[in-house]
């Protein structure tokens, strides 16, 4: 199982008008987090709200893309994306969903750092 660092000091979350893969701000989502891990440059992501938008897209994981069974007509991506961005719930919670989501979806353990 691949390992992936998110930074509470500059994850973006709860905010699904101005989440992106990464902000003007330098803020990222959860995915951004996961491009940075897996090679994508600053450039290739700024102010992008999906994976899908990005080029190349075989340097993401390709389970991202994967519509698995148990979710209905949501890929990968959008799950872990609906997870980071919902509003009024509180950050334990989101964690916890997002830790289960990328373990369940994509075969990452996530830790949360500062």
């Amino acid at each position: 199982m691949k390992k992936l660092i998110i930074d509470r000091n500059t994850w973006c979350r709860g905010k699904p008008i101005t989440s992106r893969l990464l902000t003007e701000g330098g803020s990222r989502c959860c995915l951004g987090f996961l491009g940075q891990s897996c090679g994508l440059k600053d450039d290739q992501m700024y102010s992008l709200a999906m994976p899908e938008s990005t080029l190349p897209l075989r340097i993401w994981p390709i389970k991202l893309f994967k519509f698995p069974d148990i979710y209905g007509t949501y890929n990968s991506s959008a799950i872990l994306s609906i997870i980071n961005d919902i509003e009024n719930i509180d950050e334990d919670t989101r964690e916890l969903w997002i830790k289960e989501g990328f373990k369940v979806l994509l075969d990452y353990e996530v830790e949360f750092i500062n």
